[in-house]
């Protein structure tokens, strides 16, 4: 019996120094029926001469290689989705270019999927310089997660108006679509954290704003849930005050927020007292 085809989609942006360990886990897997897709976002380090010499020397171990790439820096969530339209296998799984599949990956994915099932997710390992983490069990997260392609194509894609910001946005509405996401207790990526992460930059914090601004602040003042609405609300609106350097907008918003708005003193109370009193004694 033929193994099925999963296509591997590989997301790069000026990766030549990680994007190696990257691909080289990929080669590892020990299931064997994978497509390996590699889309660069307009890089302008050496990541497509590098990624073009390591497919020549390893292409033979796929069942097919496309290497995709642009003149234009669009972002994540575009990219992932040029990814998908190219792909060829019912089941696609998303790799960042700094992260790492453990070798059994594809095949534990594989051994659960069945005509029932659009999402699996797995286990995944944070690490940096200091070495491995504990293991992290049971959360929707991107880099553990393995989607049925036609699924991915009904919910629409990723949503291009938040273009570093393509998890929260698909989650949320694979929810809202009553979609179950289903769970293998095996480890299934090493998830590297360092400093030029994607999550630490402005343009991820601009599509994380917009995202609450545009889709949550709405959906809660729907589902009348008025305290989470007016938090948000106020609390994107900060931010984006931020962004645009508006420091005196910025200070009456948040007074605002001390004055109005309880889910602010919830969250002071947790982080500013709470933990902190915690810490100091378990420390």
């Amino acid at each position: 019996m033929n193994k099925q085809l999963i296509s591997i989609a590989v997301v790069t942006y000026n990766s030549s120094q990680m994007v190696i360990d990257t691909l080289e886990s990929v080669k590892a897997q020990t299931y064997s029926a994978i497509e390996l897709i590699v889309s660069d976002d307009c890089s302008t380090d050496n990541t497509l001469i590098v990624v073009r010499e390591w497919i020549a020397k390893n292409k033979d171990r796929f069942v097919d290689v496309k290497l995709l790439s642009s003149d234009e820096n669009k972002g994540i969530a575009p990219n992932r989705n040029k990814c998908v339209r190219e792909a060829s296998g019912e089941w696609i799984k998303f790799l960042d270019s700094d992260d790492l599949l453990t070798s059994q990956a594809i095949e534990s994915y594989a051994s659960a999927i069945n005509e029932k099932i659009h999402f699996i997710i797995g286990n995944y390992i944070p690490f940096n310089e200091e070495g491995e983490k504990t293991i992290e069990k049971n959360r929707i997260t991107l880099p553990t997660l393995i989607l049925r392609k036609k699924t991915f194509e009904q919910l629409g894609g990723f949503d291009e108006r938040f273009p570093m910001l393509e998890d929260y946005p698909f989650f949320h509405k694979a929810k809202k679509a009553g979609y179950i996401f289903d769970w293998i207790d095996e480890p299934i990526v090493y998830y590297r954290m360092h400093l030029g992460s994607i999550q630490l930059t402005p343009r991820f914090h601009l599509s994380h704003v917009n995202y609450i601004n545009q889709v949550i602040v709405p959906d809660y003042l729907k589902e009348k849930k008025y305290i989470d609405y007016w938090h948000d609300k106020l609390w994107s609106e900060k931010e984006l005050a931020k962004i645009n350097n508006q420091p005196v907008k910025v200070f009456f918003i948040y007074l605002l927020m001390l004055i109005s708005d309880t889910k602010e003193w919830y969250y002071i109370m947790r982080d500013k007292i709470y933990r902190l009193i915690v810490l100091k004694w378990r420390g």
